[in-house]
């Protein structure tokens, strides 16, 4: 096919492209919308069959996983664990774990089923930071 440039036009609508000869007929039309680009699903597991339907099943499983996500709750039984109720209303207890300063030198670590141990510390360094703990022997170098 040969096309004379001389007095083609091209124009854009909505992400249509619309190629105008000189004498006002259409030689041809580009659709750039996602939702007229074929796409290949053979590798996604997506079913979609064009580009914009594919954004839009992305896009639901992700609103799927979020709904999922706010349904989600931790309750704390103040008996040395805490329940996950799972967005299916299905209950899950996880043991949980404390441990306290006594200011003596002497920390009491609360076991998750609610015993104490009682740690001397005196001699050692101890210091925390985001919830870990760590233990140095005064004579460590």
């Amino acid at each position: 096919m040969t096309i004379d440039t001389n007095g083609l036009t091209i124009t854009e609508l909505n992400g249509v492209y619309t190629f105008t000869a000189a004498d006002g007929s259409v030689i041809d039309t580009i659709d750039t919308n996602a939702s007229a680009l074929a796409y290949d699903n053979t590798a996604s597991g997506l079913t979609a069959g064009t580009v914009q339907a594919a954004l839009d099943e992305v896009v639901t499983a992700l609103d799927d996983v979020n709904d999922a996500a706010a349904t989600v709750n931790l309750i704390d039984n103040n008996d040395g664990s805490v329940t996950l109720v799972k967005a299916d209303g299905t209950q899950v207890a996880v043991a949980k774990a404390d441990i306290t300063a006594n200011g003596d030198g002497t920390y009491t670590f609360t076991n998750n089923d609610g015993s104490d141990v009682t740690i001397d510390t005196n001699g050692l360094t101890i210091t925390e930071l985001n919830g870990v703990y760590t233990f140095t022997a005064a004579d460590a170098v």
